[in-house]
């Protein structure tokens, strides 16, 4: 079994703009650098599409966090593959992955769930 967080980066109710996302993605890197700290086998970041939400390219935040931390692994929580490229986001995790992985017996990243998603308001 392995114990993990995940987060889609959600800002508060009533928050937003760029300021909040990037201090959004401020706060994730130091959640996963702490998350790594305390011994946890997973952190998980998921995409999403609209304005209350900083994060739509997970395998950008991957590398920030991958950049502070040493032995978690990272995955994606939720890759949206019906506004995506397949074959993209393959390659876009696998570059990440092979830029820092400490351990080719040991991979740190991983494509998790693989979901659809549209909203209508």
């Amino acid at each position: 079994m392995e114990i993990g967080l995940y987060t889609f980066g959600d800002l508060p109710f009533g928050v937003s703009g760029p300021e909040a996302s990037r201090n959004r993605l401020a706060e994730i890197v130091k959640a996963a650098q702490l998350a790594d700290q305390a011994g946890l086998d997973v952190f998980g970041v998921g995409e999403h599409h609209r304005s209350d939400y900083s994060i739509s390219v997970p395998s950008a935040v991957l590398g920030a966090i991958a950049s502070v931390t040493t032995r978690i692994k990272l995955t994606t929580a939720v890759t949206i593959l019906s506004s995506s490229d397949p074959l993209r986001v393959f390659e876009e995790l696998a570059t990440r992955a092979k830029s820092f992985q400490r351990s080719i017996k040991r991979p740190r990243v991983m494509l998790a769930i693989v979901g659809q998603v549209a909203t209508i308001k």
